[in-house]
């Protein structure tokens, strides 16, 4: 015992609470936690989801046919180039997500150039096997899907020095990852088409105006 206490002693060797303690470290290396962002940001391989969802299960349900006269979803509102629907369909998580994957690759060498998805698979599609007996409650969850009417915009690119070729390829090579026809639509001709209207408009009310027979003068009796 005394043998190996003055052999470690020789060799210059502390105890071993000595030994385990901790070596000071300089204040210049030390880097303080960063707290926690109020936004949480999704993978980047992670397929569009939602994380929670009211009920598990969902009705099949319509394709909404807009036929009230109102324009919402069915403008631009962030980008110079957007990707409509030209006709109803139900897309499913998976080729939003292929479509999605094929803009980012072609506008990541863009500087400044942004994307923004304008629709999201929230309703939950169950499926059953083949040759089922009836009965027994509804299918497994099999994917996420979301109803698109026509006319719709499902994607907007912008910002930066985007060129009307790149914008047009990547929206072309999306649109053929979506399960029914589509068209791209540009902030240009949609402006141009909002001034057309606004001036149709103003000559109907013109032209009404001239149409219309002028007030009588009320005779009046002395």
């Amino acid at each position: 015992m005394f043998s190996l206490t003055r052999a470690f002693g020789r060799l210059g060797l502390t105890s071993t609470a000595a030994a385990s303690a901790p070596a000071a470290v300089p204040s210049s290396l030390v880097v303080a936690p960063q707290a926690a962002s109020a936004h949480q940001r999704r993978f980047a391989g992670e397929i569009v989801n939602p994380r929670k969802v009211r009920f598990r299960k969902a009705h099949k349900g319509r394709i909404p046919l807009p036929i009230g006269g109102s324009k919402a979803g069915t403008t631009l509102q962030h980008g110079e180039y957007g990707l409509a629907m030209r006709e109803g369909a139900r897309i499913s998580a998976a080729q939003l997500e292929a479509a999605r994957r094929v803009i980012r690759r072609k506008i990541r060498p863009v500087k400044g150039c942004e994307m923004w998805l304008r629709v999201f698979p929230d309703i939950p599609v169950t499926s059953k096997g083949n040759e089922t007996r009836m009965g027994k409650g509804k299918g497994t969850l099999e994917f996420y899907a979301c109803r698109v009417p026509m006319g719709r915009i499902v994607f907007e690119i912008g910002g930066g020095a985007l060129h009307w070729e790149v914008a047009k390829d990547a929206l072309r090579q999306a649109g053929l990852r979506l399960p029914a026809a589509f068209e791209i639509v540009t902030r240009a001709r949609q402006d141009k088409e909002r001034k057309e209207e606004a001036e149709a408009a103003a000559a109907a009310l013109a032209a009404a105006a001239a149409a219309a027979p002028a007030p009588k003068a009320k005779e009046v009796t002395v």
